[in-house]
């Protein structure tokens, strides 16, 4: 699940490509640069992550095939540059987004 809503400005990511950055990583759950980009571009909802995971927030949103995708972000040096650290179709993301309304 996600913790509590938060409120973050999401102004660029940063993108490792090659077999271990987190371009292919994502890749392999079947969403690529241009689905994150589409989910930023949509309002997505912004939570913080549970507890000892890596990435410190969820960017959860639809993106341009409809698809409920839960992203986890960890935030860079960068002020307003976000990781996407992983993502993946989601059945959590989707009931939040119905519930917020997002339908």
């Amino acid at each position: 699940m996600v913790g509590e809503r938060d409120d973050i400005t999401v102004e660029a990511f940063a993108w490792y490509y090659g077999p271990e950055g987190n371009v292919a990583h994502l890749a392999a759950h079947d969403v690529t640069v241009e689905d994150v980009y589409s989910v930023l571009a949509g309002r997505p909802l912004y939570y913080r992550n549970l507890p000892g995971r890596r990435a410190t927030h969820v960017m959860i949103g639809r993106d341009q095939r409809r698809r409920s995708l839960f992203v986890t972000l960890l935030a860079t040096a960068e002020p307003g540059e976000w990781l996407p650290v992983t993502g993946w179709r989601s059945a959590v993301a989707h009931r939040i987004l119905a519930q917020e309304g997002r339908t």
